[in-house]
């Protein structure tokens, strides 16, 4: 019975196995990360009979939305190659040409179907050999300005809670601007509550009366503020409703402890819809954790296809500046440069558009705690303004080893944020070490 039962695993790995390589496309082998603006070069130069499976590929890392790809190439040999670009997830082919020996071509304005990997396929289509080719993917962010929507009835986000603390609720809207207790009037909106220690039966509200409204997602923040009874941890419920029928769109009750900011969001359409959809923390509606549980990290997919960029490349001041776009779709960018062990720099992430609360993170390759570094809100003199809190910077900062560093922006959140815009990326080489 013990050899049949080997037998029969070894029957079936060798099926897995099959059935595994049967399904791997074979340009899958190997491929070479793409950088954008930079031009590669190749020669496909084989034997006849590999032809039919032989091939250059490449993959970069594409966005859906707000950035649009563009691309030029030559055929260099004498073969004829054919170029495609696809999205294996979805099976979209987004690029497919023949492009003739000498000849030379491009198309810009390439809208992406879907955010995540992409390969680029450049193979022979003729047996006379060498086929070679140049190419360049080019990648541009162009942002639209958010639209506005009517909403017929208009639309409240309520936070209640029991006695014994006092919470804050603060909301971002799509286009930057901020309600809360500080500022509790913005266009066409309203904040009320602003409950204290003395309060028996705590709520907070913000509402938009019927009207225009910012077409894309809002952030709300549940502050915990003061322990009114030395709590250490309060539960709290958070509503949001249409105000034309009251309809209930998504109610959370979660806890909150001292020093902690809850996170969520909701979405409003082109069309007049509100999305349901609380995120508390990265955890699905009705599931207690805060946002202080979503640990600071990088993808390791973007950090692959991490952008270069060259300190030394930088203006008669030694600066460099980059824009980005981070929205639901794309919450992280991510460059990478080398440096010496010694040098100081300068880095910003500097809000342009939208709603954006910018998050800056500064690590090495594997992401060590002794080489991960980052800022949130940046304060004077670090901000590039007294009011500028939602900006980001490392200021002179002196970089510990020598080697490849990695700089992400995100936002506050990450991908359980809800701010979008658009930003620019700073970078200034303050004293390069002698040598």
């Amino acid at each position: 019975m013990r050899r049949q039962s080997n037998n029969l695993w070894w029957m079936i790995i060798i099926a897995a196995l099959a059935l595994t390589l049967a399904s791997v496309p074979v340009y899958a082998q190997e491929t070479i990360p793409l950088r954008f603006g930079i031009p590669v070069e190749g020669t496909i130069n084989v034997p006849e009979t590999d032809i039919p499976r032989f091939h250059h590929a490449y993959t970069f890392y594409g966005r859906s939305i707000h950035y649009e790809y563009g691309i030029t190439y030559t055929n260099t040999g004498t073969s004829p190659i054919q170029i495609t670009l696809t999205m294996e997830a979805i099976q979209a082919v987004v690029l497919d040409v023949r492009v003739e020996p000498g000849d030379s071509g491009g198309q810009g304005r390439l809208l992406l179907p879907q955010t995540g990997e992409y390969i680029l396929v450049i193979a022979p289509l003729d047996d006379a050999l060498p086929a070679s080719y140049s190419l360049t993917i080019l990648e541009a962010d162009t942002p639209a300005p958010p639209p506005q929507t009517t909403l017929t009835g208009g639309v409240s986000v309520t936070l209640t809670w029991r006695a014994g603390a006092d919470l804050n609720l603060e909301l971002r809207d799509p286009v930057g601007g901020e309600i809360h207790r500080r500022n509790p009037v913005s266009p066409n909106a309203r904040y009320s509550g602003d409950q204290t220690c003395v309060s028996t039966a705590p709520s907070e509200d913000i509402t938009w009366l019927a009207g225009e409204m910012p077409v894309g997602v809002y952030e709300i923040l549940i502050v915990y503020g003061v322990a009114c009874e030395g709590s250490p941890s309060i539960d709290y419920t958070l509503t949001i409703r249409t105000l034309a029928n009251g309809a209930v769109i998504d109610t959370i009750t979660s806890t909150i402890s001292s020093g902690e900011t809850g996170i969520a969001q909701f979405e409003v359409t082109e069309n007049g819809d509100v999305r349901a959809g609380f995120v508390i923390g990265g955890l699905a509606t009705g599931e207690a954790a805060e946002i202080s549980s979503v640990p600071l990290r990088v993808p390791q997919m973007l950090m692959y296809y991490a952008q270069p960029f060259n300190l030394a490349a930088g203006g008669a001041d030694g600066t460099i500046t980059l824009t980005g776009y981070i929205s639901n779709n794309a919450p992280y960018t991510v460059h990478q440069f080398d440096g010496v062990e010694g040098d100081v720099i300068t880095l910003e992430a500097n809000r342009t558009s939208g709603s954006l609360d910018t998050l800056l993170i500064v690590t090495d390759r594997y992401q060590q705690p002794e080489y991960f570094f980052f800022n949130d809100d940046a304060a004077p003199p670090f901000a590039a303004s007294e009011g500028a809190r939602t900006d980001s910077a490392l200021r002179e900062f002196q970089l510990p080893y020598t080697g490849t560093y990695y700089v992400a922006v995100t936002r506050y959140g990450q991908e359980y944020g809800g701010t979008e815009g658009r930003f620019t990326l700073v970078l200034r080489r303050e004293s390069p070490q002698e040598s």
